[in-house]
């Protein structure tokens, strides 16, 4: 049964995403080299990596034992149904036996948990900055919530999932705790 659960995944997702090797996933890493670790989180690490091409690419690396094998393939089926300006793009995945990875685009400037507690951060964000990511964080929820279809429960907002690039655009990441709403809850 998890395989043909599995099979279907790919099936569609690759519809959307590319399919890495995990040999291609280890280059980008280095082997998943500590040094290029950007986050740890309850489902698994993220790690920062560089493609064959040049791109840089953030790829989560899921602990399918501490999920389970249908709730790390959740992660792959919402961000199948959502593009939107302020969400992180996914770009790919690797599923295999039990192993999981996504491909994402790579936001480099870190979280907005990172600017407002760390004193590691070299930039002092400024309240125009800060309310411009509360506002693209705003403008992706209302996205998920009222245009998606289906409609989206992000379920894990918080600071450290609201990552801005240099201009402090932000964009929402993390959608493995997010819920698809029945169309008679929409």
């Amino acid at each position: 049964m998890a395989k043909q659960i599995l099979t279907a995944i790919c099936y569609f997702a690759s519809q959307a995403f590319k399919i890495f090797s995990k040999a291609e996933l280890v280059r980008a890493t280095n082997n998943f080299c500590n040094d290029n670790k950007i986050g740890v989180g309850s489902t698994g690490s993220v790690y920062r990596g560089v493609l064959d091409d040049g791109q840089q690419v953030a790829i989560k690396w899921i602990n399918v034992t501490r999920v389970g094998f249908e709730e790390s393939s959740d992660e792959i089926k919402t961000l199948r149904l959502v593009k939107h300006k302020n969400l992180v793009q996914m770009l790919g995945f690797h599923a295999r036996r039990s192993e999981r990875a996504l491909v994402y685009e790579y936001m480099n400037n870190s979280s907005q948990y990172y600017h407002l507690h760390t004193t590691r951060s070299s930039t002092l964000m400024s309240w125009n900055e800060r309310l411009k990511v509360a506002l693209d964080v705003a403008m992706a929820i209302q996205y998920l919530h009222e245009y998606a279809g289906p409609r989206i429960v992000h379920r894990d907002l918080k600071s450290s999932n609201a990552l801005p690039n240099e201009k402090w655009t932000a964009k929402v990441a993390d959608f493995g705790l997010s819920r698809l709403l029945p169309e008679d809850e929409a």
